[in-house]
C-alpha cells in the first residue's frame, strides 16, 4: 500500500470520525428534538432514514477507498477465521448477546425498572420509536449501526491506527474516538458508548473477527431502543430538551 496515499486515507478517516460524525449526530438530534416539539409528522422516520443512509455512504466509501489502495479484508477482521482461545472470546460475545436479550425481557416484565430507564435516559426519550413502523425502521437503524460502525471504527480505523502506532494504541485511540462520535449524548453518553466501544474493540482483538462486534452492537441497540420506547411511551417532550 502506496504511504502517502495510506496516510491520506487515514487524515480523512480520522477527520471524518472525530470532526464530521460528531459534530453531524449533534446537529441532527438537535435538529429531531426541534421537530419533534413541533409536533412534524414523521420527525422519527426520517431521522432514522438519514443516519442509516450517511452510514452506508461512509462505510462503503472508505471501504472502497481501502481496497483501492491495495487494503485486504484480514486487516479489517472481516474474515471468518477462528482457532484455539479465539472460540472462548466468541462464545463469550454470543453469551453476552443473550444475557442483554435476557435483560430487555426482565426490565419490559417491571414498571419499576421501565420507570428507571426512563430516568436514566433523560432527553434521549425523543430518539425512542413509538409506532410501529417506527420500531421497523429503527430495527433497520441499529443493524446498520451494528455494521457500519464496527466496520468503520473496529475495522478500518483500528487497522489504519495500527499500521502507525500498533495495535493496543489502536484501540485505546478508537475507543475514544467511537466515545466522542457519540457527542450528541453529552459526556455522560459518550463515557458510556467509549466503555462498549473498549469491549467490542477487545471483542474484535480477541476473537480475530468482527462478527461478534456486529452481532453484539446490533443486539445492544436493538434492546435499548425497545426498552426505552416502551418506558417513554405517552411520556412528553420537555419543551426546553
Amino acid at each position: 500500500m502506496n504511504g502517502a496515499a495510506f496516510d491520506l486515507f487515514t487524515l480523512c478517516l480520522l477527520l471524518t470520525l472525530t470532526i464530521l460524525l460528531p459534530a453531524i449526530g449533534v446537529w441532527d438530534y438537535r435538529r429531531l428534538m426541534q421537530r419533534l416539539r413541533e409536533d412534524r409528522d414523521n420527525a422519527r422516520l426520517e431521522a432514522y432514514l438519514w443516519t442509516i443512509g450517511l452510514q452506508w455512504t461512509l462505510t462503503l466509501g472508505f471501504l472502497g477507498w481501502w481496497f483501492l489502495l491495495g487494503g485486504e479484508l484480514a486487516p479489517l477482521r472481516l474474515v471468518p477465521a477462528a482457532e484455539g482461545l479465539q472460540w472462548l472470546i466468541i462464545g463469550a460475545g454470543v453469551a453476552a448477546c443473550a444475557l442483554i436479550l435476557l435483560q430487555m425481557a426482565a426490565v419490559l416484565r417491571s414498571p419499576e425498572k421501565l420507570d428507571e430507564v426512563r430516568r436514566q435516559a433523560g432527553d434521549m426519550c425523543g430518539i425512542a420509536p413509538q409506532s410501529t413502523k417506527e420500531k421497523r425502521v429503527f430495527a433497520l437503524l441499529a443493524i446498520t449501526a451494528g455494521i457500519c460502525e464496527e466496520i468503520l471504527f473496529r475495522g478500518l480505523l483500528m487497522a489504519a491506527l495500527a499500521e502507525v502506532a500498533g495495535t493496543w494504541p489502536a484501540v485505546v485511540l478508537s475507543t475514544a474516538i467511537f466515545g466522542l462520535g457519540h457527542a450528541y449524548q453529552g459526556w455522560k453518553g459518550i463515557g458510556k458508548t467509549a466503555a462498549a466501544g473498549l469491549v467490542m474493540a477487545l471483542l474484535a482483538v480477541g476473537s480475530g473477527s468482527l462478527f461478534v462486534p456486529i452481532l453484539l452492537h446490533a443486539v445492544g441497540d436493538l434492546t435499548s431502543g425497545h426498552m426505552l420506547g416502551k418506558a417513554s411511551r405517552g411520556v412528553p417532550l420537555r419543551q426546553d430538551a
